[in-house]
């Protein structure tokens, strides 16, 4: 795990109402591995299970390609992999968050734009927690809002 991978675990945990299992193996089938995102996560909080992906790179082709392609890539397996785990799990939304340079966030914006589901976080932002959303001495996490940029 690098610096950006534990700086965005800090983040997804910081709210206290969420599980977070890093290179989660979704596998397809039951038993072949199909994809190992950054991080799932349980969100008790708004019952929502989120897809993680960081990265760094100032190259996100493939990301984009994964993101297009979510519903094959990770939600239909992994909402499976839940439900077969814990009746719990049936009837939550599953999103996916992704976590980049701020500078690639109008690109992908642009490329995904139809897309729903789907949430766009600036490292540069949640790398420092002063620059965090705060209320009360509390972080405000949420997931489901994309960074300006």
């Amino acid at each position: 795990m690098d610096i950006y991978e534990e700086a965005v675990m800090r983040y997804l945990t910081s709210g206290g109402t969420r599980f977070v299992s890093p290179q989660f193996s979704i596998t397809k089938d039951y038993c072949v591995e199909w994809s190992c995102p950054d991080f799932v996560v349980i969100d008790f909080f708004d019952s929502t299970v989120y897809v993680a992906e960081v990265t760094s790179a100032s190259n996100i082709n493939d990301l984009e390609k994964k993101i297009l392609n979510k519903d094959e890539q990770w939600i239909k397996p992994l909402k499976l992999n839940m439900e077969k785990r814990s009746e719990i799990f049936k009837g939550w939304n599953y999103w996916v968050v992704v976590f980049i340079r701020k500078e690639n966030i109008k690109k992908l914006r642009n490329v995904i734009k139809d897309i729903s589901k789907v949430t766009i976080k600036s490292l540069d932002d949640i790398m420092y927690p002063w620059k965090w959303k705060w209320k009360d001495n509390h972080p405000i996490i949420d997931l489901k809002e994309d960074s300006m940029g």
